[in-house]
């Protein structure tokens, strides 16, 4: 599983542009290993977004909503991977 980001609205496009998100959806190439902490490094660029002063409340809890998906995505992808 891999959270959608489409769902942050007018911020979404903004975010996706940016390093955090931008060229790193196709993990299907790499390892599960790798994948999971590649997730755990979004779910905290997520909360670090989340934390920045000037972030509007409805951004911020999607940030963090976001976070817990792809914290989800990560213990999914180290069950797949034992």
């Amino acid at each position: 599983m891999v959270p959608d980001i489409s769902r942050l609205g007018a911020y979404g496009t903004e975010f996706h542009n940016t390093h955090y998100f931008a060229g790193r959806m196709d993990s299907m190439e790499a390892c599960a290993m790798s994948s999971a902490k590649e997730f755990e490094t979004y779910a905290r660029d997520c909360v670090h977004l989340a934390e920045q002063p000037d972030a509007p409340p409805e951004l911020r809890e999607q940030l963090l909503q976001l976070a817990r998906e792809w914290m989800q995505a990560m213990m999914e992808a180290e069950d797949e991977s034992s």
